[in-house]
């Protein structure tokens, strides 16, 4: 199923209940201008105080990085028919950051509340998947992919053997209150 000219989006076990709470993970693609971010992430990180200090055990810019970016707002609205499809409540963008993973780096087992639903666009090819245990499924990295997902869900990585660097972005957004609940999601960092 396609969604404008540049997105192509498949679904993953949506809507499914692997817990006692409704979760979901939705994966696509999108032709995206994955240099742009990578040389922002590469600067980021120069002077980052997050490098090998959280969760994720590899180089990271900090966790605002990419608010209100306007290369990430173009990637929000372009997939904004997926977040109507899958019924995403008015939110707004708590956190966007860049990630470079290099050999022996890794994600330990995490989850992102408390944010409602968060995600991941891959950047480069290759390198180590994103695994989520919830679900038992493993997400391959590839230049556009991107997969939204419930923020409860853990997932993390095994440690990469890889000499390439693979570039990610994640992001948290967080539901706001009920009286705006309109199915609409906010892109503005």
């Amino acid at each position: 199923m396609g969604y404008g000219a540049n997105t192509m989006v498949t679904k993953l076990n949506y809507r499914q209940k692997p817990k006692l709470i409704d979760t979901f993970i939705y994966e696509g693609k999108l032709k995206i201008n994955s240099n742009y971010f990578i040389k922002k992430i590469n600067q980021g990180i120069k002077n980052s105080d997050y490098n090998y200090k959280t969760y994720v055990g590899s180089k990271m810019t900090d966790w605002q990085f990419f608010n209100g970016d306007k290369n990430m707002n173009k990637f929000f609205n372009d997939i904004k028919p997926v977040l109507d499809e899958i019924e995403i409540p008015h939110s707004k963008m708590s956190a966007c950051w860049g990630l470079r993973y290099e050999k022996g780096d890794y994600a330990r087992q995490h989850h992102h509340k408390p944010a409602t639903w968060c995600g991941i666009i891959y950047l480069s090819n290759g390198g180590v998947s994103t695994y989520f245990s919830d679900y038992d499924i493993y997400v391959k990295p590839e230049t556009g992919k991107f997969v939204l997902f419930s923020a409860e869900l853990l997932h993390g990585t095994a440690t990469s053997e890889d000499k390439k660097p693979r570039y990610a972005i994640s992001f948290n957004f967080t539901s706001e209150s009920p009286k705006f609940n309109n199915n609409k999601a906010s892109f503005k960092g």
